[in-house]
């Protein structure tokens, strides 16, 4: 195979030592990288001169677990104090929260054991075991499950007997708007008032077809934790669901790009080539090629021929790469600015650019579930939440901001 060239990082990104540092502390490497990646975090100790930006990026690239682990483990002595202070009280935060969410994970997953219904773990704690052999190091806000779409209705109806409510799209769902949801959604959000736990059910992901649903189903293993068996992604489709993740949601967070990294520094003895092969089948090429040319950037991943190639032949693998360093590379509050967009038609151009298809997009543009809260119109009149869009957004946008202001 011919050796490809990889486009190179254009000059017009900044990047501060700050950012740097952070990038460098937010992954475990694996041991063939460990001694670069010591090196990497002391000599950019020493260049760091705003040590709160270090911690307010790590805040916003939800990265605490891992910033507190590896700044102590390959430079304690050069951390200020007020700094390592901070970090170890994010990380035992973050290991709380990791421990709490394990028991509730193995809760559920007995529930749903003795009541047959299929479950696989998507992100979280595993992931974390999966990348780091620690559960509690990756951050992690959720607990986010996936259930066949058949068997929904039975999940939820144990998740609520449980304790949990329905906090998106709600618990008030008109059988018209139920049925919309099921059809261009892809989960239902939960919260449990006494606990405090937040869960996701999902059926599918965003703009998945059910074909693809279907294939994604297949491409699972199980693995044993805590006593408890589990469903989870096999490392093909694990990097696909991830880079698809990160993508659609515009790569606004370092923790989603380290898991990538953490994944193409392993050892492939089969090669790359059934990895392009699953994403060709899943309309994800141009997703991966995103995904692979941003981790070689920003973390420095070696790539071999078939994703070199993967990116030479999607063209607009460097303009979607570029457009998600951008993202990685914004303030918390750009970011709180920017987020505002992703219901909007730029991020619809976006997601098509991505090459996710377009009728998906189009149906998810043209009736958004928050427009429900604005106004609950009988099943009959269901077709005019398509006319109305404008005026739903106006209210948002304009009317309620400014009452509320």
């Amino acid at each position: 195979m011919p050796d490809v060239s990889l486009p190179a990082i254009l000059d017009k990104f900044t990047i501060t030592p700050e950012f740097r540092l952070v990038v460098a502390c937010s992954w475990i490497a694996p041991p063939a990288h460990e001694r670069q990646q010591a090196g990497q975090i002391a000599a950019l100790c020493g260049e760091v001169g705003d040590w709160q930006a270090c911690i307010d990026l790590v805040h916003r690239h939800g990265v605490p677990g891992l910033a507190y682990t590896m700044l102590r483990r390959h430079a304690g002595e050069l951390l200020p104090e007020h700094v390592s202070a901070q970090l170890k009280s994010d990380y035992i935060q973050t290991s709380g929260l990791a421990l709490r969410q394990g028991t509730e994970l193995l809760r559920i997953a007995h529930q749903f054991s003795e009541h047959s219904i299929e479950l696989l773990v998507m992100k979280g704690i595993l992931l974390s075991q999966r990348l780091y052999g620690d559960p509690a190091v990756r951050a992690t806000g959720d607990i986010d499950l996936m259930v066949r779409l058949e068997d929904f209705d039975r999940a939820e109806r144990l998740i609520l007997e449980a304790g949990y409510r329905c906090i998106s799209p709600g618990d008030k769902l008109t059988a018209r708007q139920k049925r919309f949801h099921r059809e261009i959604g892809q989960n239902c959000e939960y919260i449990h008032d006494t606990t405090g736990h937040y869960l996701e059910i999902h059926w599918r992901s965003y703009l998945w077809t059910e074909e693809q649903t279907a294939l994604l189903w297949e491409c699972c293993q199980s693995v044993d934790w805590m006593g408890g068996g589990f469903k989870v992604w096999d490392d093909d489709s694990l990097i696909l669901f991830l880079s698809y993740h990160g993508a659609h949601h515009e790569w606004s967070m370092l923790k989603w790009l380290s898991d990538i990294a953490v994944l193409f520094s392993e050892d492939r003895p089969n090669g790359w080539g059934p990895l392009v092969a699953l994403a060709g089948q899943l309309r994800m090429r141009r997703v991966l090629a995103q995904t692979v040319l941003l981790a070689n950037w920003v973390y420095g991943i070696s790539l071999p021929g078939e994703l070199r190639t993967l990116i030479a032949e999607e063209t607009s693998a460097v303009s979607l790469a570029e457009k998600a360093l951008g993202s990685l590379l914004q303030s918390a509050r750009e970011r709180s600015t920017a987020g505002k967009r992703l219901d909007g038609l730029a991020h619809a151009w976006y997601l098509a650019k991505l090459g996710l298809p377009l009728a998906g997009i189009t149906k998810s543009m043209l009736i958004k579930y928050s427009d429900f809260k604005v106004l609950t119109l009988p099943d009959r009149l269901f077709w005019l939440y398509v006319p109305l869009r404008p005026v739903f957004w106006l209210w948002r946008n304009f009317i309620i901001t400014k009452t509320r202001i």
